[in-house]
């Protein structure tokens, strides 16, 4: 994954959008050499409200919270996200949001 090459590690902001937090844990593991701040919400429309700019958003495929899948709301997560990272434990999924235009794709099981 590339980032912006201005970016330096202690400013990286990283968001969750997932309705389960348990996947925390696993994106902090993913970030154990980085000086980061990460973000969590349980819904989409949290996120959305929030506002915050972010350089990586892992997204959930079912955000059962709201009643939607992540692969609709690519192109909104992206207006705040510069990479989106699909996080799903189902591979189809995080395959299905890598087509549309996903950065990338993390199995959270």
């Amino acid at each position: 994954m590339t980032l912006r090459r201005d970016l330096t590690l202690a400013m990286l902001r990283i968001a969750l959008i997932d309705d389960k937090s348990y996947g925390l844990d696993l994106i902090r593991s993913l970030h154990t050499n980085e000086e980061c701040s990460i973000d969590y919400f349980s819904s989409f429309r949290e996120f959305q409200s929030n506002g915050g700019k972010y350089d990586i958003a892992y997204l959930d495929y079912y955000l059962d919270h709201d009643g939607i899948t992540g692969d609709a709301i690519l192109p909104e997560v992206k207006m705040q996200a510069e990479k989106i990272i699909g996080f799903s434990s189902v591979p189809g999924c995080n395959r299905r949001m890598v087509e549309l235009g996903a950065d990338g794709a993390v199995d959270k099981s």
